[in-house]
């Protein structure tokens, strides 16, 4: 796992801010471990995170598993060419702050995980059976993905996300998931991975027929 309240590499911060979904141009306070280039050089870069909108939750990361999609992306494997870019879909955290629409699903100190996804249009037919990752429009991906226009945050729009190898990250409810209570925080965030990877099938496809458990 990566474990976020650990200090970040020391690493000169750019001048330069890049922004996503959860950061804001010139802005400052947060901070991504992010991959500046292909080499697997991991280096600390300053981001800034707006308020949450009406929809949105801001949460504070206190883990992010790592998965070997992480590396795929990084070294260009899948033709990311977006940089510096922080991996991590994977994350575990406690919500610092939510939006209005937001505020009855989500509670500042709840404990929230966040998967491969940030963002759909939440509007097509594969949304609205829950197949937000077969979205009409394209879902948005926790990291490496360019932001769409339309969907809040537009002066966000055309920038690339960064992920959970970051101190805090802000996203759409929707794409926002309780952690029971009792749930070790650490164990949350590979459950929204490889955790659902192998759930959903079996849950689509095996569950409820005679004979079968899951």
């Amino acid at each position: 796992f990566v474990h976020t309240q650990v200090s970040l590499p020391p690493h000169h911060l750019p001048t330069h801010i890049f922004y996503n979904m959860a950061s804001v141009v010139g802005g400052k306070g947060s901070f991504m471990l992010a991959a500046p280039d292909k080499e697997y050089k991991m280096a600390k870069f300053e981001i800034g995170r707006p308020a949450p909108g009406p929809e949105d939750v801001a949460i504070d990361i206190v883990y992010c598993g790592m998965c070997h999609s992480d590396l795929h992306t990084i070294n260009g494997d899948w033709g990311n060419d977006k940089y510096p870019l922080a991996p991590g879909h994977e994350v575990a955290g406690v919500v610092r702050a939510v939006g209005e629409k937001a505020a009855s699903k989500f509670k500042v100190g709840d404990h929230v995980s966040v998967g491969c996804m940030v963002l759909s249009c939440m509007a097509c037919g594969m949304c609205d059976q829950g197949f937000e990752q077969h979205c009409a429009k394209g879902m948005c991906g926790t990291y490496g993905a360019t932001f769409p226009k339309g969907m809040g945050h537009d002066d966000c729009h055309g920038t690339p996300t960064q992920g959970g190898y970051s101190t805090d990250i802000t996203v759409h409810q929707r794409f926002a998931f309780k952690v029971p209570e009792g749930m070790p925080l650490e164990v949350a965030g590979p459950l929204c991975c490889a955790g659902i990877t192998t759930y959903s099938p079996l849950s689509r496809h095996v569950k409820g027929k005679k004979d079968q458990h899951v």
